[in-house]
């Protein structure tokens, strides 16, 4: 007999509600937190994909019962979704920097070009922005001796290590290459008589003159030797991407 199958509706219920989900994240920009933007042509498709499912499951609400067994695996899926529109994602900068520590430019790899550098160089400033980033710090790689003397400017968040000097600090972003799993610190090494001042997670514009140095065991590197900082709100999405 063909009646209301409770089981099938509610499977219904959980293909609308993710996809609800994943549309949620796209039009409010959450996504970013979440995924690499070249990734998006992937969520659309499964957006696509989870809309015909449910088309499909949609015939099967009035169907022969074939349980009466309540599985509790739906609550988890619901629950997850719901956690999904009510969880708000936490800037983890200091986290990922303390458990995979920072990537600090340094000339160990000399295959880098210089080509996008020279096009972000306005007079004698090196500008960094949330789409030069990545290129910019490491195209320095290799040809910092270049550009020593430079000013440069560039925003990000304060990062220290306990082996760092009083007067050192990393200005940081985090770089997702395909998703948050993947996320990790780079930054450029800045000095600053009055770094000891500034906290961790601070979000702060930096200018400076460029110049190179070695640390540790490293290979000569660029740092900044400030000149002015300023404190800035923390952008609406930390990340950037290569």
């Amino acid at each position: 007999m063909r009646r209301f199958n409770t089981e099938e509706f509610i499977k219904f219920i959980i293909f609308i509600a993710f996809n609800a989900l994943l549309c949620y994240l796209m039009k409010t920009g959450e996504i970013n937190n979440f995924i690499n933007p070249k990734m998006f042509i992937y969520i659309k498709i499964t957006i696509v994909a989870i809309f015909i499912l449910a088309l499909f499951q949609l015939t099967k609400i009035f169907t022969v019962m074939t349980r009466n067994k309540f599985r509790v695996s739906y609550l988890m899926f619901l629950a997850v979704i719901l956690i999904g529109f009510t969880a708000v994602p936490n800037n983890l900068n200091t986290e990922i920097a303390g458990n995979k520590g920072v990537t600090i430019t340094n000339s160990n790899n000399n295959s880098s070009t210089n080509e996008n550098i020279k096009e972000n160089i306005i007079g004698d400033r090196i500008l960094f922005d949330d789409h030069n980033y990545y290129e910019n710090i490491f195209k320095l790689e290799g040809k910092v001796q270049q550009y020593i003397g430079k000013k440069v400017i560039i925003r990000g968040f304060v990062y220290k290590e306990e082996n760092f000097k009083e007067n050192e600090f990393v200005v940081a972003r985090m770089l997702m290459s395909c998703c948050a799993a993947d996320a990790q610190v780079i930054g450029l090494m800045c000095r600053w008589d009055n770094a000891s001042q500034l906290n961790k997670e601070q979000w702060i514009s930096v200018e400076g003159t460029l110049e190179s140095t070695k640390y540790g065991n490293e290979d000569i590197m660029p740092i900044i030797v400030v000149q002015k900082i300023e404190n800035i709100e923390a952008p609406e999405n930390p990340y950037i991407y290569p």
